[in-house]
């Protein structure tokens, strides 16, 4: 380890040091005598949680520390937003007092919207937290949406969310890995994602300090597009599992209820091999997934269901489907998936898996548990063994908001996101000082599954726009849609960077 931590040491050297020490000296030599005020170093990158990183690690860390107390230490998480490498190493970096923890994810698009809420209990005695690569996966604009919307839940919480850097930056069209790149060329042209604009209007819009705002809608306005009405179901994947004493219920009414002491005609197989065996529904094949619905449990918006599962074989645990409606669009209860790792709530919408939540956690094998999905409307609980692992609140709304000062520019900005496909009619109640003046109003806005290529390469970007501001102003939010109110008193609307990072107020 000698030589890499050597190299870790010379390198704050050659960033800060005077130009009379080693590195300092060529750093001046290549034209650049002042020091870089290098801050932060990160050790490690996308790191399991295994015994030569913590090793290893340690030996990093105690000789920066004793050459370079000034220095801040990054640590690691992983490559995922949960799990159970994630936990260990968010322990390991709070053990060790680091500055900040480095967080690697890339997840689906439904993910972000979310998880714009994740932050906002999290510790505030440990270390920050650095976003170090984030993305939702496509550069479509609905992806650049969710991200912004994301980003509203950033800024709320950026007393703990210190730094963020979104995924690979640049791409050659002729190299592709993957999809969601900020900026993308060939030989002779360039083309700047939606995405791109999302983090470059953040970037010039940060603001110094958060201003707390609430979003509310009218009695009846539908939150959500989606619930968890329709049918239950069992399943697996790649595992071997046995099912008995199934049951559904709502408002303390029985439904439905299979012993499975016989095959029933209610029951349809889409995947997997499921028969009644000695008094229990068994899966006893490797499919990926296997599921079978029942068919006579339909219900609306508030039931309880219950089901006993018992892994027999394979690698991870039980999938429980449920809010049923086809085999594109559907929910499902993932308890020991990812190598019996993790649990989860994954959702299928048009055919296309998106993990909503996840916790760490894992099932034994040839060991009896209980399972209970409850839904009261739009409020999902779910239970193992009378341990509740998820809490769904009702959905917040297609509107996300952020609203930060700009305290050099003596300006305020709004930020509103509307990631649902329709149209909104908002009003917006400034209270605090008498507005009354024209406000600068930038939008990305456009189709859903639109995308920016060399061909095209300006089909989405942001439009400047000026709008009269007062206290109380009507303004329709297009679906799909991430705007920027930039306002002032006594001085002309421009836009200006941030001078500093956010505060709460």
């Amino acid at each position: 380890m000698k030589p890499w931590i050597d190299d870790a040491i010379d390198l704050v050297e050659f960033a800060n040091g005077p130009v009379t020490s080693k590195w300092g000296a060529i750093r001046a030599s290549m034209g650049h005598p002042k020091p870089f005020n290098l801050e932060y170093i990160c050790l490690g990158n996308e790191e399991d949680d295994i015994p030569a990183f913590r090793e290893r690690f340690a030996m990093a860390k105690d000789s920066l520390r004793k050459y370079y107390p000034g220095i801040k230490i990054i640590g690691t998480s992983g490559t995922t937003s949960a799990g159970r490498d994630y936990t260990s190493l968010w322990k390991f970096s709070r053990e060790n007092q680091l500055a900040a923890v480095d967080e690697h994810y890339y997840n689906d698009p439904d993910w972000f919207l979310n998880n714009i809420h994740r932050y906002d209990n999290f510790d505030r005695k440990g270390p920050k937290v650095f976003i170090g690569e984030w993305a939702s996966k496509d550069d479509q604009l609905y992806n650049a949406i969710v991200e912004a919307a994301y980003l509203t839940g950033i800024e709320k919480n950026a007393d703990v969310v210190e730094l963020t850097c979104y995924a690979p930056l640049l791409c050659n069209e002729k190299h592709q890995q993957w999809h969601p790149d900020l900026i993308r060329f060939d030989n002779t042209s360039v083309m700047k994602t939606p995405s791109y604009y999302v983090q470059q209007l953040y970037s010039i819009n940060a603001g110094d300090n958060y201003i707390p705002s609430t979003v509310s809608y009218q009695p009846g306005f539908k939150l959500t597009s989606d619930d968890y009405s329709g049918m239950v179901g069992v399943g697996s994947w790649g595992t071997q599992v046995q099912y008995d004493e199934l049951k559904l219920t709502s408002n303390n009414k029985l439904l439905y209820e299979d012993n499975f002491t016989a095959v029933s005609s209610d029951w349809t197989v889409q995947d997997g091999a499921f028969s009644c065996l000695n008094g229990v529904y068994a899966q006893t094949s490797e499919e990926q997934p296997a599921l079978s619905i029942n068919q006579k449990t339909e219900v609306s918006d508030t039931y309880t269901y219950t089901v006993k599962a018992m892994k027999t074989g394979g690698a991870e645990g039980f999938v429980i489907p449920f809010g049923y409606k086809d085999a594109k669009n559907y929910y499902w209860l993932n308890i020991g998936g990812w190598g019996n790792t993790q649990h989860a709530i994954e959702r299928v919408s048009d055919g296309r898996k998106s993990t909503m939540y996840v916790v760490s956690g894992s099932i034994k094998n040839n060991q009896w548990y209980d399972i209970k999905v409850e839904v009261v409307r739009n409020v999902l609980k779910c239970y193992l063994d009378g341990q509740l692992i998820f809490n769904l609140p009702d959905p917040t709304g297609p509107v996300t908001a952020s609203v930060t000062e700009d305290v050099k520019a003596n300006d305020y900005l709004i930020k509103l996101v509307n990631s649902g496909s329709e149209s909104i009619s908002s009003s917006i109640l400034i209270s605090g000082m008498p507005i009354s003046q024209n406000a600068g109003v930038t939008t990305l806005t456009g189709n859903k599954a639109d995308k920016n290529s060399l061909e095209n390469p300006d089909l989405i970007k942001p439009v400047a726009t000026t709008i009269k501001v007062s206290n109380s102003f009507e303004y329709t939010l297009p679906p799909y849609s991430f705007q920027i109110f930039r306002f002032s008193k006594g001085h002309p609307v421009a836009m200006k960077p941030a001078s500093k990072p956010l505060k709460k107020k």
